[in-house]
């Protein structure tokens, strides 16, 4: 049987490469998106396991040993074999993973997602709804979340969410048709806590003690449901693109009072995105720029407005405001 080869780490190998290559620790940290200290600890790493110096340091300059030139010599084409049989693959699969919540997908992206298939039909598209956490790897590639704030690093703002009470039409209003005090009235809630009706009370001096929650669901769809079979009255997104029952006139504003803003959704993307993924973020910023002409979401303005599968708050409320 022959002897097992004695395998180092690749992200030390990865370091290695980029700063014999670039001639920088820093150079090398660019590249691979990583600080200067993270690959200067990993080459230490691929030294001490080697036994053998492979840079001289000299101040901020690095110069390869012997060894060290020998071994970028058979590492450099090894690496550079991978990222090319990595990249067939991932060509030869085209599929775009992405997380993104029920609501966004149900009321935005499933009834566009025909324009993107005539235009790509050998992209496929797997999406997810499960909440999660803003993490990309190789089986997320896109994260779509809903925050009050900027949720990550380069993300990109692509709907507003701006809401108001909704109730089926004249099943609350007393007798002179006129709808009724909002505290007499059995509420439905769609976010966790019911930070949205708190968020609500608050900017129009309710107590939220006098509020019957009766109702809670984990997202706007459901809700939606909820009001329009009568339940009671729900805060729902009033522009496009408006939930089918809202459409459908079956759900009318409840009262007099403004619509509010909530928080918007993000579009994170990872560093380095496949192919596919490239193309499905272009034509995904590309839908938005058509349906709001004049408006650029990759500066992180409104294009869009849409109710969210929301998550609680980042801050107290009434902590983080939006100009708008």
């Amino acid at each position: 049987m022959r002897e097992q080869l004695r395998q180092p780490m690749l992200n030390a190998v990865r370091a290695f490469e980029a700063a014999a290559r670039l001639g920088s620790l820093k150079a090398a940290a660019t590249a691979l998106g990583v600080t200067s200290s993270a690959v200067s600890h990993q080459v230490r790493q691929l030294e001490q396991e080697l036994g053998q110096r492979l840079f001289i340091r000299r101040n901020n300059a690095i110069e390869m040993t012997r060894e060290g030139l020998r071994l970028f010599e058979e590492v450099g084409p090894a690496l550079r074999m991978i990222a090319r049989a990595t990249e067939a693959t991932r060509i030869e699969r085209s599929v775009v993973a992405l997380n993104v919540s029920n609501a966004f997908a149900q009321l935005w992206l499933v009834p566009r997602l025909a324009d993107f298939q005539k235009r790509h039909p050998r992209i496929a598209v797997e999406m997810d709804t499960v909440r999660r956490p803003i993490v990309l790897d190789d089986s997320v590639e896109m994260i779509i979340p809903f925050s009050r704030r900027v949720p990550a690093s380069g993300a990109i703002e692509l709907l507003q969410d701006f809401s108001r009470p909704m109730a089926a039409k004249g099943l609350w209003d007393d007798k002179s048709g006129r709808a009724r005090d909002i505290r007499e009235v059995p509420l439905i809630s769609s976010t966790p806590d019911d930070w949205c009706w708190r968020l609500w009370a608050a900017e129009h001096d309710i107590d939220f003690a006098q509020l019957c929650v009766a109702y809670r669901f984990d997202c706007e769809c459901a809700a939606s449901a909820a009001c329009a079979a009568g339940l009671g009255v729900a805060l729902l997104n009033t522009a496009d693109p408006l939930p089918l029952e809202v459409a459908s006139g079956l759900l009318v504003p409840f009262g007099a009072s403004r619509q509010l803003y909530f928080g918007s959704y993000w579009l994170v993307a990872s560093p380095r995105l496949s192919r596919s993924a490239q193309i499905f973020r272009t034509w995904l910023l590309r839908m938005a720029l058509r349906e709001q002409p004049g408006h650029n979401p990759t500066k992180s303005v409104q294009v869009l407005r849409l109710h969210a599968d929301r998550t609680a708050p980042e801050r107290p409320i009434g902590a983080d405001r939006v100009q708008r």
